[in-house]
């Protein structure tokens, strides 16, 4: 029998990951798995298989909220750039790889007020234990 392996929280792991890259990016943006509005991003595992005994494939969404369409869209991008360039990086109790793009950046309205909008971007993440 293989050793026994839990992957790792994929939601907190991201949070981990992204959450230095907000705070340089500026602006007092506030990240977790629950939350959103005013300058937000939301992270939530929607799926993924594994990788390998070892590896977890996490499918992530990341919704954001800003002050702005543009900022918004700029703030989503900036993620998304930062998700792309993860490559052995760690965070936390977890080690993350990009893996792949499921849905680049697009505006859409914010599933708890259609009066607004939010960026929602899908990612996948190749994640180990550190």
């Amino acid at each position: 029998m293989r050793e026994l392996t839990a992957y790792p929280d994929a939601e907190l792991a991201t949070i981990l990951y992204l959450r230095p890259h907000l705070e340089a990016y500026g602006g007092g943006v506030g990240i977790d798995v629950r939350g959103g509005g005013g300058r937000f991003v939301r992270v939530r595992r929607i799926g993924g298989v594994e990788g390998s005994p070892a590896h977890d494939r996490a499918s992530l969404d990341l919704l954001v909220w800003h002050d702005s369409d543009l900022k918004r869209m700029a703030l989503a991008q900036h993620l998304w750039a930062v998700l792309r360039a993860a490559d052995g990086d760690r965070a936390g109790a977890a080690v993350l790889y990009y893996s792949a793009t499921v849905m680049a950046p697009r505006q859409m309205p914010d599933p708890a007020d259609e009066t607004k909008a939010v960026c929602l971007l899908t990612v996948e993440l190749l994640l180990r234990q550190a």
